[in-house]
């Protein structure tokens, strides 16, 4: 009996094989069960092995199809292709209803992985699917989840939560990726200090979940699925067809600190490998009319600010909500026609035709996806839409015909060269038991067919704001805008959590402000003080330095402007002119760099107290830009400042801009990046907020190192 078990446990062992890819990650085969064994540098599975007393931890899909759960042991492994940095297999369930293909491929230059999953129907009958989620099974531990909560007006504001045996599910309904929560988190093994992020590429709504399995009584091992969303999920697959999966990203977690890994993700998503359609090089100075006068205005006053947006050099203008209202409705969307009592009185063109004579671009406002009860076309083709929502139904060829002839006929009417998308509506349930899959698809493949015909516009995301912001929509759209939220010191928290699930050069910003209204107040201060909104309307103001305004929406790659730029005084004009050459010189370093946030990172909207650093480092050319936002009023006046991505062996010039006295000076990269760079505002305890702007290029003496 003896020599038969140890006949058996050597044969076990001569199947077990442990296959590497990328970073220390590696999978465990042994017979046909195929596990993920260590992710990065964190321990995966059953400590690591297999076990028959628990086969079902460690496996790397979940599905429920047809009534029957499947995972582990019942997916089993029925191809392996290992190639460079890139590994490609396919599991298939017992009963061989289905395969999964998941293709894994590591970036050594981000230290990520792009995972690729697929779901193939192997009967010739239609499998309903309820679950299909990639899953990661990390061993015995303590561990905790950072999330980002995500509201209007209070965007991925991030926190860490301990996994205390419970279950944490994210998730979003109604198409809004970024709505509640956002379509990311970080796992970190506290005992150890190790983490690992995940981010989710929707394809319709999506679910992160993550809880604590226990086995025996012992410690919990924490689970993490992720995915579409299997909340009201019934996809009717049918047979031989396939399903392709929202993908994920997966990062290891420098020093367990979340703000090291952004500038990772940054460098993949500027990269070739991360796919993007059509998307415009640079983004363009704008003015918007929204948060002038909302939408009760006329041309008379837009005349002025049109103006305004040509003297300081602005290069395009666009007319935001209140252009169009058959009704004189508040938001006129659907069927697209002008008001006629009000704004334009009918007459958009004459107006678009003006804003070109200046030399800028025309830009308009649309939300293409709601079309309310009123719409004729409701009325006329209600197949096409749904009882319970205002969503047009994009899998019916004459209803997407129909939805797209829509956009291109405005752009066509009005030579438009900028359109802002909103979505002020959730798209409601999805009676297909799609979870919006195939909506958000055919959507997709709208725009990106509008942009293919009309290949110098440029479509912005707006979303309510910013709730449908996600690494999907930022293959497709040129710019996100970053938050309906405009006050200064919120926006740059708002940015800082934005920017560790995106790009950054991709966030489009507005400097919104008014210079009158306060002309009585007394400050103790010799800075130049406008008007501000202290949120996403002007219910509640802030009267701020306007050099601070202007700072902090350089956070990004896209400066916009609103409200009323034409009560600016001849001196703040000046000021205003400053920022956008700056801006113009700088525009594609700002647009191509990655960032690196040098300060704690917000876990709430506001705290003037606190201080903030973020660094944009344009890693082609070397160069770059560190904004610093303090409070005087604090006394955390002055700080070094640690650069990132510099090179040691170089030395670099350090140049202060918009500072009374301009000046500079050279240092060597070692001491930036070991040392620091020592930062200081005046101090002034009447004053909270004050920016400071400095720009870092190679010293020309030795550039060629």
């Amino acid at each position: 009996m003896i020599i038969h078990r140890f006949k058996r446990a050597m044969q076990k062992m001569t199947e077990k094989k442990t296959i590497g890819v990328g970073a220390g990650t590696s999978f465990l085969k042994e017979n046909n069960s195929f596990i993920l064994r260590k992710l990065f540098s964190m321990t995966c599975a059953y400590n690591g092995e297999l076990n028959e007393e628990v086969p079902a931890l460690g496996g790397t899909f979940t599905a429920f199809c047809n009534k029957k759960k499947y995972e582990t042991n019942k997916l089993l492994l029925a191809e392996i292709e290992e190639k460079n940095n890139e590994l490609i297999f396919i599991l298939k369930s017992k009963d061989n209803s289905f395969s999964v293909v998941q293709n894994w491929k590591y970036s050594a230059a981000s230290k990520l992985f792009h995972c690729k999953y697929k779901i193939v129907n192997n009967t010739n009958e239609t499998l309903t699917i309820n679950r299909a989620l990639a899953q990661f099974t990390f061993s015995h531990g303590d561990y905790e989840l950072y999330t980002q909560k995500s509201h209007w007006g209070c965007e991925n504001i991030g926190s860490w939560i301990k996994c205390h045996g419970s279950c944490i599910e994210l998730r979003t309904a109604s198409g809004r990726s970024s709505c509640g929560n956002t379509p990311f988190c970080v796992l970190k093994e506290t005992e150890t200090n190790k983490a690992v992020a995940f981010h989710v590429i929707p394809k319709g709504n999506w679910v992160i979940r993550a809880y604590a399995k226990t086995v025996n009584n012992e410690a919990d091992n924490c689970v993490i699925e992720a995915g579409l969303s299997d909340n009201d999920l019934f996809f009717d697959l049918a047979s031989q067809e396939e399903l392709e999966l929202p993908e994920i990203i997966i990062q290891e977690v420098p020093d367990c600190d979340v703000s090291k890994s952004a500038a990772l993700l940054h460098r993949y998503c500027l990269g070739s490998e991360f796919e993007k359609k059509n998307l415009a090089e640079e983004l363009p100075l704008l003015y918007n009319t929204w948060l002038y006068r909302f939408t009760d205005f006329t041309v008379k006053q837009l005349d002025e600010q049109l103006k305004k947006a040509k003297e300081i050099g602005l290069e395009c203008f666009v007319v935001d909500a209140g252009w169009a209202g058959e009704n004189d409705e508040f938001w006129g969307v659907g069927n697209w026609k002008e008001k006629t009592k009000r704004a334009f009185l009918g007459r958009v063109k004459d107006f678009a035709e003006k804003v070109r004579k200046t030399g800028l671009k025309f830009g308009i406002w649309i939300e293409p996806e709601q079309f309310p009860k009123s719409v004729p076309i409701v009325a006329e083709h209600p197949e096409w839409f749904f009882e319970d929502s205002t969503r047009i139904n994009l899998n019916l060829p004459q209803a997407r015909e129909y939805f797209k002839s829509q956009i291109r006929r405005l752009v066509e009417d009005y030579s438009v060269e900028y359109i802002k998308t909103d979505m002020n509506i959730e798209l409601g349930f999805d009676e297909s038991g799609e979870e919006l899959y195939s909506y958000c698809k055919k959507f997709r493949e709208v725009i990106e067919e509008i942009k293919a015909e009309n290949p110098s516009l440029i479509i912005e995301n707006c979303a309510s704001g910013a709730l449908r912001n996600d690494l999907g929509t930022q293959q497709y759209f040129d710019c996100a805008f970053l938050s309906d939220n405009v006050e200064p010191f919120e926006s740059i928290r708002i940015f800082q959590g934005t920017i560790l699930r995106g790009i950054p050069g991709r966030i489009s910003r507005w400097a919104t402000i008014k210079d009158k209204g306060y002309e009585n107040n007394t400050v103790v201060s010799d800075d130049k003080y406008v008007l501000t909104p202290a949120g996403a309307t002007w219910q509640k103001i802030r009267y701020e330095d306007i050099n601070f305004i202007l700072a902090s929406c350089l956070c990004g790659g896209g400066l916009g402007f609103s409200g009323d730029i034409a009560s600016l005084d001849e001196e703040k004009t000046e000021i205003v002119k400053e920022y956008i050459a700056f801006y113009k010189e700088n525009r594609k370093l700002l647009y191509n760099s990655v960032v690196h946030v040098l300060t704690e990172l917000p876990t709430e909207i506001s705290d003037p107290a606190k201080i903030i650093a973020i660094q944009f480092h344009n890693e082609k050319s070397d160069e770059s830009i560190l904004m610093s936002f303090m409070d005087p009023a604090s006394r955390k006046c002055s700080r070094n400042f640690k650069l990132r991505g510099l090179r040691k062996n170089r030395d670099y010039k350090v140049m202060a801009y918009f500072d009374k006295k301009y000046y500079s000076y050279t240092i060597s990269g070692e001491e930036l990046t070991n040392y620091g760079m020592e930062v200081k505002v005046q101090e002034n305890m009447h004053c909270h907020y004050k920016s400071s702007i400095w720009k870092i290029i190679p010293h020309k003496e030795n550039i060629a190192l």
